[in-house]
């Protein structure tokens, strides 16, 4: 019995050494992990404030990623995207940040992507050019296939940092046209996604 107590006592000594250790190791650790935030994550966001570096990161979860949309313009023509970006930066209160992307759907219908919680401004400030939203719905006819190259072209283009451009633009390429449909409606406020539309405007509009 006087043994077994002398190995308890030992065990016991030893996990509570062990867990000193440990402890001392988890929070070198920690103060190595820190040092790193502050010396680049830190550096490379202008953050100096180690609890504003955590509060950035956790923030930048797949739950808090940028949500972008699509939204469509028309009285417009097909021009060169750098003249027409140059021209709304230019003359409206927009800059590069705000438009991740310009296209044509069609010769007079201009796509733009943009940020979700940033499309009724787009719209506002291009209304200064007389470019109105219109309700075009790529996923109908032949446009939906040109839809599908036009998200495989943003995908795939070389040279570009815009990750989340990209990645947003890859899953579009993958949607289907009922899919599209439901996305264009749902992120444009238009109740019920089985409305058809024509180009331009929906078939009961009475415009």
């Amino acid at each position: 019995m006087e043994e077994r107590s002398i190995c308890n006592n030992c065990s016991k000594q030893f996990a509570t050494a062990f867990a000193i250790n440990f402890g001392c190791l988890q929070t070198k650790i920690d103060e190595l992990n820190t040092q790193h935030l502050l010396t680049s994550y830190g550096k490379k966001n202008n953050i100096q404030n180690t609890e504003d570096i955590l509060r950035r990161k956790k923030n930048n979860g797949p739950e808090n990623w940028i949500r972008l949309t699509l939204v469509y313009f028309e009285n417009v023509t097909a021009n060169k995207v750098g003249l027409i970006k140059k021209c709304i930066v230019d003359n409206t209160n927009l800059n590069n940040s705000h438009i991740k992307n310009i296209d044509f759907a069609q010769e007079n219908i201009m796509e733009i992507i943009c940020k979700f919680n940033e499309k009724d401004l787009v719209t506002e400030e291009l209304s200064k050019l007389k470019l109105y939203k219109t309700t075009f719905d790529p996923s109908i006819n032949d446009n939906y296939e040109i839809f599908k190259k036009r998200m495989d072209q943003i995908a795939n283009r070389k040279g570009s940092n815009a990750r989340a451009l990209k990645t947003y633009a890859r899953k579009m390429s993958l949607v289907t046209q009922i899919e599209l449909k439901d996305i264009i409606a749902k992120d444009n406020g238009i109740v019920g996604a089985e409305q058809q539309y024509t180009v331009g405007k929906p078939v009961n509009s009475n415009e």
